[in-house]
């Protein structure tokens, strides 16, 4: 037999009241509103093990600013995008009161950074992979001309 839902509990036999509104209990952060967002966390580099030379740091490192630095013009300067659908449109003051108005701009701030910090994990993730496949594929095409990857030519050492 099917259990349906019953506006009391098992052992009350009597239904709870409805009627009335739950008593709210304002909730204070301990933490003060904040009007500018946190630095971003930063993002583990990658490190030369990944590659295996000891040139492929520096030559990433190079990738890594070029490809940063030209994202930044397409965006204006920034290497994060705003995005316009994003905004709201602003309350009137009378609707919300103060403590309320500072938890939703103290979380829309945390948010902000949240995506921010992903997007940018996003992008070094991205660098990375493209960084790499150039790599195999520069590897792959010297293996096929049976060039020597110490000497860079052909070689039995």
């Amino acid at each position: 037999m099917a259990s349906f839902w019953k506006p009391y509990t098992p052992d009350q036999e009597q239904a709870l009241d409805l009627s009335r509104p739950a008593v709210k209990e304002e909730r204070v952060s301990p933490l003060p509103a904040q009007s500018a967002p946190s630095p971003p966390v930063p993002v583990p580099e990658m490190s030369p093990a990944y590659i295996g030379y000891p040139d492929a740091y520096s030559e990433y490192q190079a990738f890594e600013q070029d490809a940063m630095r030209a994202m930044a013009e397409k965006n204006g300067g920034s290497l994060l995008g705003n995005n316009p659908r994003m905004k709201r449109a602003v309350q009137s003051t009378h609707l919300a009161d103060d403590s309320y108005k500072k938890q939703r701009e103290r979380n829309n701030v945390a948010a902000k950074a949240s995506r921010d910090r992903r997007k940018l994990r996003e992008v070094k993730l991205a660098l990375q992979t493209t960084f790499l496949q150039k790599k195999v594929a520069e590897l792959r095409a010297r293996l096929a001309a049976g060039l020597c990857n110490r000497c860079r030519q052909r070689c039995d050492c």
